[in-house]
C-alpha cells in the first residue's frame, strides 16, 4: 500500500514538474521573440506581440509590396508570410501560416497595422486561425480602403493565442472603431 501511495505522488510530482518546465519554456519563447521586436512598433492594446516593421513606401499605389516574413513560436519551425496588394475593393491582405513543426498545432495571432509616417495606425487586419502540425495555409481578406498614399509601413506582429480562437477580437473590434 505505501508503494502505491508514493508511486501516486510520484505521478502528480512529475505532472507539476512538466506543467513548470512547459511555463518556463513559453515564458523564455516569448522573451525570446520581445527582444526580436521591433521597438519602433507602438501596439498600444496589443499585447505580447513580437513586432516586424517593414517601409512599403509607394507599393500600394505600383502593387508592388514586399512579403513580410515572420514567426510565430520562436522555438520551432512556425512562420508567418503576409502579402499586402492594392485592390479595387481595398487593399487585399494574405496571411500565409506555415507550420513544419510535425506534432505541435497552435491558435495563431496575426495583426498588421497600417500606419503613416509618423507610425499613426490608419487601419488595421487582424486574424485568429489554428495552424495544425506540418501545414501551410493562407487566406485573404480585404481590408478596407483607407487613405493609401499616407500609409507608409506595416507592422506585423504575431503570437501565440494561448487563450483560444477568439483571444484579441475585442481589441480588433475597438481599433477598427478608432480606424473609422
Amino acid at each position: 500500500m505505501g508503494g502505491t501511495a508514493s508511486r501516486g505522488i510520484g505521478k502528480q510530482s512529475f505532472a507539476l514538474h512538466h506543467d513548470v518546465m512547459s511555463d518556463s519554456l513559453n515564458a523564455f519563447s516569448l522573451a525570446i521573440g520581445l527582444l526580436a521586436s521591433d521597438p519602433t512598433v507602438n501596439p498600444g492594446e496589443w499585447r505580447d506581440y513580437v513586432w516586424t516593421a517593414q517601409p512599403i513606401g509607394t507599393c500600394l499605389q505600383d502593387g508592388r509590396c514586399p512579403v513580410t516574413r515572420t514567426r510565430w513560436d520562436w522555438k520551432r519551425d512556425q512562420r508567418v508570410e503576409i502579402r499586402i496588394a492594392p485592390g479595387s475593393k481595398g487593399i487585399t491582405v494574405t496571411n500565409r501560416l506555415i507550420n513544419n513543426d510535425p506534432s505541435d498545432d497552435d491558435d495563431v495571432c496575426v495583426t498588421v497595422l497600417f500606419r503613416d509616417k509618423a507610425g499613426k495606425s490608419i487601419t488595421v487586419f487582424h486574424e485568429n486561425r489554428h495552424a495544425f502540425p506540418r501545414t501551410d495555409t493562407a487566406t485573404t481578406s480585404v481590408v478596407r480602403k483607407a487613405a493609401l498614399k499616407s500609409i507608409t509601413s506595416i507592422a506585423v506582429g504575431t503570437k501565440q493565442c494561448r487563450r483560444g480562437a477568439h483571444e484579441d477580437d475585442d481589441v480588433y473590434r475597438r481599433a477598427q472603431k478608432r480606424t473609422r
